[in-house]
């Protein structure tokens, strides 16, 4: 009997712990966002390198030797597929050092069905979350998960919440300067964001976007 309970303990365990981070509350206790350079706010003159990886932690529910399906910088970033663990395997950006808000897209697991839920996380003393289940990075795909990270403010730095990507690590993509990226896709015009596959638009106090492959 009691060899019997192990078994059936050892198979739990391999799924638990090999399973795919489909959804936010799964990838809140896996992800791990960084600055790279500046101080503590990450701020470095006048911009500033945020970064997203995944980590093997304790409290995951992937091993460090698989890999996450893909992730990206959002909306409409290429996607960085087979993402390994670890912040060297981290993507990337930098903005102005007065960019307030970011967005990553995250995605594991192969169903077509998935649901992301929500989480938040705290991070330098703001609310981030995790959530709307659609279509965030460049191919189409409709079940990958929206990190939104708020970013806390620079010294001497124009707040005015846009975007403004120089470079990328990790990734490339077009920037965009679509007309009726205004009021909460303001922050878009002049991002990471490929203009050849994306339209974005304003919807009450948020942006949809729809990213189309090719």
């Amino acid at each position: 009997m009691s060899l019997l309970i192990v078994c059936i303990l050892c198979a739990f365990a391999s799924v638990v712990i090999g399973g795919s981070l489909e959804s936010c509350d799964l990838q809140d206790n896996c992800i791990h966002f960084f600055f790279k350079g500046g101080d503590e706010n990450g701020c470095d003159g006048t911009q500033r390198t945020t970064c997203m990886s995944w980590v093997a932690s304790d409290t995951c529910a992937k091993e460090g030797t698989d890999t996450v399906s893909h992730s990206c910088f959002a909306p409409g970033g290429l996607k960085t597929s087979d993402w390994s663990a670890g912040d060297d395997n981290a993507i990337c950006q930098v903005n102005s050092s007065s960019t307030l808000q970011l967005f990553f897209g995250f995605k594991d697991g192969s169903g077509k069905n998935d649901v992301c839920g929500s989480s938040v996380l705290s991070l330098w003393g703001q609310n981030s979350t995790c959530g709307s289940t659609g279509n965030h990075c460049d191919g189409g795909q409709k079940t990958e998960c929206l990190w939104t990270i708020n970013l806390p403010p620079c010294p001497a730095s124009t707040t005015t919440g846009q975007t403004s990507a120089a470079t990328t690590t990790g990734q490339t993509s077009g920037g965009n300067s679509d007309d009726n990226w205004t009021g909460p896709c303001a922050g878009l015009v002049g991002s990471s964001v490929n203009s050849n596959t994306c339209k974005c638009a304003p919807n009450n106090d948020k942006c949809d976007c729809n990213c189309k492959c090719c």
